[in-house]
């Protein structure tokens, strides 16, 4: 699932200072929303914070164009 496109999804990067203002008007629109991580020194890489530190997969293709261009 982690190679699958995200249609209607939003990731924002915002400075830890605007994340609680964005919090609130998301919720107060009853839009549901997720803090998912933070942005630290590319040496540290993409990691599964909640997983024990498990590097995320990286996905050439999304899964689902790559399972149509199979055929």
């Amino acid at each position: 699932p982690l190679g699958l496109i995200s249609s209607g999804a939003l990731i924002a990067t915002l400075e830890p200072s605007q994340t609680r203002n964005l919090a609130a008007k998301l919720s107060k629109a009853g839009v549901p929303f997720s803090l998912i991580g933070k942005v630290v020194e590319k040496e540290r890489g993409l990691k599964f914070k909640d997983l024990g530190g498990i590097p995320l997969p990286v996905f050439d293709q999304d899964e689902i164009t790559r399972l149509y261009s199979d055929q």
